[in-house]
């Protein structure tokens, strides 16, 4: 098995190591991989509870800051959503292939083993599950981003028809 991951500027390279250590000398290949694979899924529920973090920092922004800070703010935001979905939901996909045994690779015609025997497909059900609890937690912050948005569009209104009665 080979693994290259692609580290973004000023961030920490991916460590394979833990996944191989959850593995025994005699685990099969597909076991290693979907330590690999459970890992990134953990990593995803964390990048969706940091975001969260984030947007409620920046609900608290919109009565201190100003709308051009706010705003500037709440599209990097918007952008980081659209960039995890871009990677979160076909690795999601990917692992429904494998969950629901459409990708199966084996050399048993070489007298080979299955990549991801049964076993290794049911543990793969746990990485798939935390998947789909990041899409979810993922969209639940656009739902909580959205609203942000409308509440600062609300206190701009609120400040504009301010100015509007002293004239």
């Amino acid at each position: 098995l080979v693994s290259i991951s692609k580290t973004p500027p000023g961030e920490e390279p991916f460590d394979p190591k833990p996944a191989q250590a959850a593995c025994k000398a005699h685990d099969e290949v597909g076991l290693f991989v979907y330590h690999l694979v459970d890992d990134v899924a953990e990593r995803y529920l964390d990048l969706v509870d940091a975001l969260d973090d984030e947007i409620d920092e920046l609900e608290d922004m919109v009565s201190a800051e100003p709308p051009s800070v706010v705003g500037k703010r709440l599209r990097e935001l918007r952008q980081d959503l659209r960039d995890i979905r871009r990677t979160l939901t076909p690795t999601r996909d990917a692992i429904h292939k494998i969950v629901d045994g459409r990708i199966e690779l084996d050399s048993a015609e070489d007298g080979g083993d299955e990549l991801f025997p049964r076993d290794v497909e049911i543990a793969f059900g746990d990485a798939y599950d935390k998947l789909l609890r990041s899409t979810e937690g993922l969209e639940s912050s656009r739902d909580s981003l959205s609203g942000v948005r409308d509440y600062l569009q609300g206190t701009i209104a609120n400040n504009q028809n301010e100015v509007m009665k002293r004239l």
